[in-house]
């Protein structure tokens, strides 16, 4: 960093230091969030759930709540034989969802359920999911119970990454108001998800490891550049997650965490969305390297089996979740992919602050 940017840096690592003693954060409280009956279309509180079993099946979901009661779907179920079924429905009113969340138990167990109909997909020469066919009977009843800390990204992730990706870039006059209107809520936490899909005359069952994400707040699809969201449940019981995102007021913020029992690590830098996936869609395979708050570098590798993919606000963004195997030194694991892109592509590359 420059005197400059450092300067910076330092009045904004004060700046959230304060936030954070002032508003500390209520983890069991946030489980029960919800929106407001006349909230905006802009407004989200969205849930999701994925799982992983060492045979290949997998299973992920996501329930977006809007305001203006709209709901986005997500379900999609995957395994190595060729089973591979998704949600014939993306964005529906709320009194014809598909999906419904539960929370049992603070902290500690949800349950989530989907019941509509599912389509067959196949995978593209890109291991793209295309539907076909018509529509088939589905109905999914999941229970996830946690078996590690929940971790909150504005309360738990240190101030380092922060700091440098608000330092990098210019201020305006409105920087901070329009940093309040991006912010958001976003928690996730590892557990074990069993469940049964029924898919026409057919069940499938899953018990495995599996990650949850609780997310609300202000979200405009198309305000984002673009953004990657990686999750590796590991073999040895650690979830890596790595998170880099741009906006046009914030060139890139690279975060994450990694989690495993009662140590909780968080991402210091990461490899740039510049060296991973340039061409709008998911790379087959990519590295990358996670300095975590330890002072280590791990070294990770990944390959896609199948990316699924979802349109937003008319195809002005776009998501591929994919689903895929890692390797974070040496030690295997399977987790998401996923890899978000404007339309306008002139958007995805922009100058990025000095690394650490």
């Amino acid at each position: 960093m420059g005197l400059k940017q450092k300067i910076k840096a330092a009045v904004i690592k004060r700046s959230i230091l304060k936030r954070k003693r002032d508003n500390p954060f209520n983890a069991a409280a946030s489980e029960f969030y919800r929106l407001d009956n006349d909230a905006p279309e802009d407004m989200n509180n969205s849930y999701y759930f994925c799982a992983f079993q060492d045979d290949g099946a997998a299973v992920f979901c996501r329930l977006g709540i809007r305001g203006g009661h709209t709901h986005e779907i997500w379900f999609t179920y995957y395994d190595r034989a060729g089973n591979i079924y998704a949600a014939s429905d993306e964005l529906v009113p709320e009194s014809k969802s598909a999906l419904s969340v539960e929370c049992v138990e603070a902290l500690k167990i949800w349950r989530f359920s989907f019941k509509g109909n599912l389509k067959k997909c196949r995978l593209d020469e890109n291991r793209i999911a295309q539907k076909y066919g018509g529509d088939i009977p589905g109905e999914f009843n999941g229970t996830f119970i946690c078996t590690d800390r929940l971790y909150e990204f504005s309360a738990d992730t240190d101030v380092f990454p922060y700091s440098r990706a608000l330092s990098g870039i210019k201020w305006g006059k409105n920087f901070r108001k329009d940093l309040e209107f991006l912010h958001q809520i976003h928690t996730e936490q590892t557990g074990r998800i069993t469940g049964k899909l029924t898919a026409g005359e057919r069940d499938f069952y899953i018990d495995a490891a599996g990650i949850r994400d609780h997310s609300y707040g202000r979200r405009v699809w198309s305000g984002f550049d673009r953004h990657c969201w990686h999750i590796a449940s590991l073999s040895n019981g650690k979830t890596l997650n790595t998170n880099m995102v741009r906006y046009p007021i914030l060139s890139e913020l690279r975060t994450g965490y990694m989690i495993g029992g009662e140590k909780c690590l968080s991402v210091l830098d990461t490899t740039t969305m510049d060296n991973i996936g340039q061409d709008g869609r998911p790379p087959l395979s990519f590295q990358y390297e996670t300095l975590l708050t330890d002072n280590k570098v791990y070294k990770c590798s990944a390959e896609l089996e199948a990316a699924f993919p979802f349109d937003f606000e008319g195809g002005r963004y776009r998501i591929y979740e994919g689903i895929g195997t890692y390797s974070v030194e040496g030690v295997p694991g399977r987790g998401i992919q996923e890899f978000g892109y404007n339309s306008d592509k002139s958007r995805w590359g922009r100058a990025l602050p000095k690394r650490r």
